[in-house]
Order: structure tokens, then sequence, then C-alpha cells
């Protein structure tokens, strides 16, 4: 079968990027939207000055290939995709009910919760009930006749329980320790706090500062990507194209073994559309054997 070869030919390429773990018979799997795939190609040469004749001149050269590059440019932030990129590692969580997750509120200040995008969430008093002589912690907590007291006085309370003021913002004294009458515990959303996708925001209303919580919610499932828990990892990659400048002729290209290293750049707010910024080292590929066939990379253009 005969092959014509083609010397006119515009490149303009499109297509998609493939990546596996090198030397595995795991499938390619896409990477997504990736606007940029570059090889960088550098080279050293040696040169050898004429020194036969006045004037000079280079009696011969020399050129080597000391190494081939490869950056991308990828628009979609999955998890796999960041994690490679910031020699992480990636965790699936299942959604579930979580009770009592222990915090305290602080007015003005979010209460970051273990899990983002909470639903149905409860805002419980952690405050221990009354109950006699101990050592008592400067701001603890008790509960009492269905109000919070908060310690202004640190020390240890007398025997006996005190007999309780009435008001909020009262105080009443047992032994050493002064507690201050904070109001009844009754967190209402919207007004005593504010549900976000990272947790609650604590508002000027009922719950006052420094007031141990439990909170009562529910999740969805998610991805988390755990940043600097590994290494660069070696993949193999393949770029399946189409040539719109050549009349969508198919092109591929093959890089054996890939070193993919940390991310240039990460961008996770601005005004335009995320994009994340790879380089990665093109390695020999020992497998690959024979006359006239590279260890390196491939280009096949139809």
């Amino acid at each position: 079968m005969s092959t014509t070869i083609q010397s006119y030919r515009p490149t303009l390429n499109a297509g998609q990027v493939y990546l596996r773990p090198a030397g595995s018979d795991a499938p390619l799997k896409a990477i997504g939207n990736v606007s940029a795939l570059d090889l960088e190609i550098s080279e050293e040469e040696k040169t050898l000055t004429d020194y036969t004749q006045p004037g000079g001149g280079q009696w011969a050269s020399v050129s080597r290939i000391t190494a081939v590059s490869a950056k991308m440019t990828l628009h979609d932030l999955d998890p796999d995709n960041l994690a490679r990129a910031v020699y992480g590692t990636t965790n699936a969580v299942t959604g579930a009910s979580v009770s009592g997750e222990a915090h305290r509120a602080h007015p003005g200040g979010l209460i970051r919760l273990a899990h983002p995008g909470p639903s149905a969430v409860v805002l419980r008093s952690a405050a221990a009930p009354w109950s006699g002589e101990s050592a008592v912690a400067l701001g603890a907590y008790v509960e009492a006749g269905g109000a919070l007291f908060a310690a202004t006085t640190a020390g240890t309370t007398g025997v006996g329980e005190p007999s309780w003021p009435g008001g909020a913002g009262e105080t009443v004294s047992d032994g050493s320790v002064t507690w201050t009458h904070r109001g009844a515990f009754a967190a209402v959303a919207g007004t005593d706090y504010e549900v976000r996708p990272e947790g609650v925001l604590i508002l000027d209303g009922a719950i006052p500062a420094g007031c141990p919580l439990l909170i009562d919610y529910s999740h969805d499932g998610y991805d988390a990507v755990e940043a600097l828990t590994g290494g660069g990892a070696v993949y193999e990659l393949s770029f399946g194209g189409l040539n719109e400048a050549n009349s969508n002729s198919p092109v591929v290209l093959d890089i054996f073994r890939l070193k993919i290293g940390a991310a240039t750049n990460l961008s996770m707010l601005g005004a335009e559309f995320a994009a994340l910024e790879v380089t990665g080292k093109v390695l020999l590929d020992p497998t690959k054997t024979g006359a006239g066939r590279s260890r390196y990379f491939r280009v096949q253009m139809v």
C-alpha cells in the first residue's frame, strides 16, 4: 500500500487527553477539558573551533537533547486532577447524619463543621447541669432552671445548689465562684445563627459568647482531597485529536512515561474560569526497544 507524504500540514488540534499509571493495565481515563498541551525540548550543543587557520570558525558541532518537558492547562478541577497537582490523595465520603458535634459559640464567628453542605441543622447547649462542688474554670457554663450561667470568677464551688438569680445579667456567688445569668438557650435559625456551605455563622442573638454547643446536622456525600500526602507519580499520557486545519485528520500523541510535577498555579477564586497549570518530565521507557523506536514519545498523523 503506497503512502503519500503530505508536506502541507497547517495544524490546529482539538481533542482529549488521557492518563493512567505508567506500566499498568488500568484503563486510560480522560482528564477533562485541556486547553493547552505543549512539549518543550531542551538541547545542549558542543562545538569544536577550527584552529587550523586564522579567523576561527567551527570544526565540528554535536547537539544532544537533554530533556523533554510537558506542560498542560486543565480546566476541570475534579478530585483526581486536583490530587495529582498537589501531590495528594482523594477520599470519597458517604453522606450521613451527625449528632452532637461539639463547638463553642462566638457571635460574629464561623463554626467550621467537619463536613460541608450541612442541612437539617439543630443547635443544642452543651452546658452541664449544676452538679454541686467542683473546680470551675473561668468562662465555664452550667444549666440550671432552664437557663445558662457562665462563671465570671474561677475557683471551687461551695456545697449545695446556689439560689440562682432570675434575670439575664444578674450574678450569684457560690463559694469563690461568681456565676452570671446568660438567659435561656433558644437558638433560632436566621436570627441567632445562619447555615452556610462551610458551617454555621453565629449571629448576635440568644447564643452567648463561649457557650458550648452540640450541633446535629446531615450532609450529602462528597470528595475530599488531602494535599501533600504523597509524591509525584509517573503516568502514561495519550492525546487523541483532530487537526481542524487539515480536514479534521487524526493526530495521536503517546508519552510513555511522564512524571507530573506539582501545580504551578491553582486558581480557587477569580473572575475567570479556574485553570490548573501543571508540568511534567518525559522519562525514558526501558520497555520500548527496537531500531528506530522511540523510548520517550511518539506522534502519529493521518
